[in-house]
């Protein structure tokens, strides 16, 4: 059902977003288009454009990751090959790989989030940067509700040096509140 409604929210609202909408993350971070030059980068729930990728420039080594990888790839609208996620929840990206990892709107959209952060973890380097984003939700709106508490206790284990909260400017979605996050892997 999850990844119906996945396939159903590209083609009919966020195909028309576009690239913008990755900006405008990188832009919420307070990142330049080149604040990953020279790294290996991951976007894990890149969708099917690639995520952030597709706007990052100088990228080493880039890892668009997504659970529908195989529909995105048959669309075409990502110049990289989409790397998909394994039944055991692990993406198809060599561990300790990355030094930069994004999950953008992507880890409220899964059953157990614990599982992506601990490849997510599995994936980055030492010292790994992650930047995350996840709406804020109540009542039955959304995926998998989360919460702020909820959100940073997942991350115990990270040291997490700044955090934001406020509306989903990225998305376009001022009636939802977010909270994203730079987290570094111990």
């Amino acid at each position: 059902m999850i990844r119906s409604r996945e396939v159903r929210y590209w083609q009919e609202r966020g195909l028309a977003l576009g690239l913008d909408r990755y900006r405008r993350y990188l832009a919420l971070f307070g990142l330049p288009l080149n604040a990953c030059a020279g790294l290996t980068v991951c976007d894990y729930g890149c969708g099917p454009f690639g995520g952030v990728l597709s706007v990052l420039t100088d990228v080493r080594q880039a890892y668009p990751v997504d659970v529908l990888a195989a529909t995105y790839n048959g669309w075409g609208r990502c110049s990289m090959q989409i790397r998909g996620v394994g039944a055991q929840g692990r993406a198809e990206v060599p561990d300790g790989s990355c030094a930069v990892a994004f999950c953008l709107n992507a880890l409220d959209h899964v059953p157990d989030p614990s599982v992506m952060l601990a490849d997510l973890s599995r994936i980055l380097t030492p010292g790994g940067r992650l930047y995350l984003f996840v709406h804020l939700r109540t009542g039955a709106k959304g995926h998998y509700p989360m919460t702020y508490r909820q959100t940073m206790s997942l991350l115990a284990g990270w040291t997490i040096p700044w955090v934001g909260t406020g509306a989903d400017r990225p998305n376009e979605e001022p009636d939802l509140d977010a909270l994203w996050l730079k987290a570094v892997r111990l």
